[in-house]
């Protein structure tokens, strides 16, 4: 059965990232480490099961509008899939455990979120 974890507010986009790490070297682990943490307790307390099988990964990102480009915004799934395995929902984000991913993104202005459903594939 699929599972889903809804983050609320805004990731950071691989633009920000970039012009951070330049502004100082410890900045990238800093935020890195803040947003990894942000989805593990995301994921805790919407009570997300283990997975026990191999999962396929859909990202549905809503933005406040649609100025970023969609690989800039889709940067942040390095941090969703980090925080999931902190949170041990993911044992590992190698291809043994994620076969697949789908994205998707839309614009809601009043409530920019990502929506992570989480299928496990069964052989």
């Amino acid at each position: 059965m699929p599972q889903t974890l809804v983050i609320h507010g805004s990731l950071p986009q691989l633009n920000e990232t970039i012009r951070a790490t330049k502004s100082h070297w410890s900045r990238y682990a800093a935020e890195k480490r803040k947003h990894t943490e942000a989805v593990a307790w995301a994921a805790l307390e919407a009570k997300l099961r283990p997975v026990t099988a191999p999962v396929e990964i859909t990202f549905a990102w809503f933005s406040k509008n649609r100025r970023a480009d969609p690989d800039n915004i889709r940067y942040a799934a390095k941090h969703i899939l980090d925080g999931l395995q902190v949170a041990k929902i993911l044992p590992n984000d190698n291809q043994q455990w994620i076969r697949g991913f789908c994205d998707t993104f839309d614009v809601d202005k009043n409530n920019p979120r990502v929506e992570v459903t989480l299928s496990e594939v069964r052989q």
